[in-house]
Order: C-alpha cells, then sequence, then structure tokens
C-alpha cells in the first residue's frame, strides 16, 4: 500500500500535467488565429 499510492498519484500528476500543457498550446494557436489582419493590405503587409 505504501507503494502503489504514491506511484498512483505521480502518474496522475504526470498525465494531468500533460493535459494541462496540451490544452495551453491549444489556447496560444487559437489566440494566434483570432488576431488575424482584417484587409488585404494588412495581409501583405504580414508577408513582406
Amino acid at each position: 500500500m505504501g507503494l502503489i499510492i504514491p506511484s498512483i498519484y505521480l502518474i496522475r500528476a504526470q498525465i494531468f500535467n500533460k493535459v494541462n500543457t496540451v490544452n495551453d498550446s491549444f489556447q496560444k494557436l487559437e489566440d494566434e488565429f483570432k488576431l488575424s489582419p482584417k484587409g488585404f493590405k494588412d495581409r501583405v503587409k504580414d508577408y513582406f
């Protein structure tokens, strides 16, 4: 019992950390796409 419960807790903590990291990176991608330029001139300025 002394070994099983702490190991389960550590595994759960690692999984929780990975899930939060993935959600955070998806949120950053969504924010990046939301800030897209409005007009044609702004799009051209982004590329040149």
